[in-house]
């Protein structure tokens, strides 16, 4: 079909020209980002490091990151079903909604004041997530393996919980490293089951933080559960 002006076909007006070819760049520019989208890699809007397409975390092609697959530095976003199948380590992590990002049996290291958002579902499986020495922030509900710091802190820390955190695994280890490292919990969260973490205090739900930091009683190996302890006349020579 040939158009009815015949200016846009033939014009020796360069400003035409100019404007027919600019409006053709611009819809090359929005046609690759339906393609973009349609694949699920922008994901709300955010300008963030996105999964394009695949199903292993090392395997599956990247957009806007700054390798792939994720390096330290990125924000990243699971807009696809994603299998963990290496140990990893970025700044944050977005499960998005109706994916889901299951862990496996490896690391999750993160290190972002909110570290891991999940609108989506967090398998867990056996896996590890360790936070940063640094404050953080967790508003969504997730179950976890295993949830600690990836090294003794270096600083008293706040870590505010305002979702419901359940551990499936043996270690919760998010407590202070000493009596001057120590960590505060506060939030309207909660942790289930109940854990007592050292060097901390606690507004939080599940989170017991003892008055003296270790128990006199396990720092000394002795155990005062059931009757008191009493030296004889021969142990004070």
């Amino acid at each position: 079909m040939q158009s009815s002006n015949p200016q846009i076909l033939k014009s020796s007006n360069p400003q035409i020209l100019k404007s027919s070819k600019s409006s053709v760049r611009t819809f090359a520019r929005l046609s690759s980002l339906a393609v973009i989208v349609s694949f699920g890699c922008i994901s709300q809007a955010q300008a963030i490091c996105q999964v394009v397409l695949g199903t292993n975390w090392s395997t599956a092609s990247w957009f806007g990151c700054s390798s792939s697959p994720p390096a330290t530095s990125d924000d990243a976003a699971v807009g696809l079903n994603l299998t963990l199948n290496q140990n990893v380590t970025v700044n944050s992590l977005t499960i998005d909604a109706a994916r889901t990002l299951n862990a496996s049996s490896f690391t999750l290291t993160l290190a972002a004041t909110t570290p891991l958002i999940v609108n989506g579902t967090f398998t867990a499986g056996t896996s590890t997530v360790k936070f940063s020495d640094a404050d953080h922030t967790v508003n969504s509900n997730i179950t976890f393996y295993n949830l600690q710091w990836t090294n003794p802190i270096t600083a008293p820390r706040t870590i505010t919980i305002n979702g419901a955190i359940t551990y499936t695994g043996s270690t919760f280890n998010l407590g202070g490293s000493s009596s001057t490292n120590k960590v505060t919990f506060t939030g309207t969260g909660s942790v289930n089951p109940t854990v007592t973490l050292d060097y901390c205090t606690s507004t939080v739900t599940g989170i017991n933080c003892p008055v003296v930091n270790p128990p006199v009683a396990a720092s000394i190996g002795l155990s005062l559960k059931d009757k008191p302890v009493i030296f004889s006349e021969e142990l004070k020579e």
